[in-house]
């Protein structure tokens, strides 16, 4: 059996992940600040800005894979890093499209620039710097997924109307 750990994994995204790791038989744990625990699932409790909770409550765990559906900052990043060392080979961080660049293509492909749109700002450029770090970090296998919004049933966000206001204020008006 998989055994797998989500990054968040109480709302929305990662709760969706959750679910899915479950229904394919996975055991799944989920690292959070344990305000809203999910059922099924091995609650790891502290918050992930904090090198000492995130390693005591880690602990000698390893998993086969962790998906980080939360991870705004590169601190973040070096902080899962250094937990997990050697307790898990595989990473899948989900970011943001908010990582190209002011002149990427749009729709942007994997290769075009990198380093977070003025638009965005530190979110994109925090976002950029923490796939970085994951990037060469001691992970064997690291994946990025680079979502433009997220939408769907369960989201605490409420991008969707934000998204209708716009289309109402004829923002994407021709």
């Amino acid at each position: 059996m998989r055994q797998i750990l989500v990054i968040g994994g109480s709302a929305f995204v990662g709760l969706a992940v959750v679910g899915a790791f479950l229904r394919d038989g996975c055991k799944v744990a989920v690292l959070n600040r344990g305000h809203r625990s999910v059922k099924g699932v091995e609650q790891i409790s502290a918050d992930r800005n904090d090198i000492g909770e995130v390693l005591t409550a880690i602990g000698s765990r390893t998993f086969d894979a962790v998906v980080d559906t939360n991870c705004y900052r590169p601190q973040q990043a070096k902080i899962l890093c250094e937990a997990l060392r050697g307790q898990a080979a595989n990473l899948l961080m989900i970011s943001s499209a908010a990582v190209y660049a002011d002149d990427a293509a749009q729709p942007p492909s994997e290769n075009q620039p990198l380093g977070g749109a003025t638009a965005w700002g530190d979110y994109g450029r925090d976002k950029f710097q923490a796939e970085r770090v994951f990037l060469e970090s001691p992970f064997a296998h690291v994946s990025i997924l680079r979502p433009p919004y997220i939408f769907g049933p369960g989201n605490n966000l409420d991008r969707e109307r934000w998204s209708v206001a716009c289309w109402q204020g004829n923002h994407f008006a021709t």
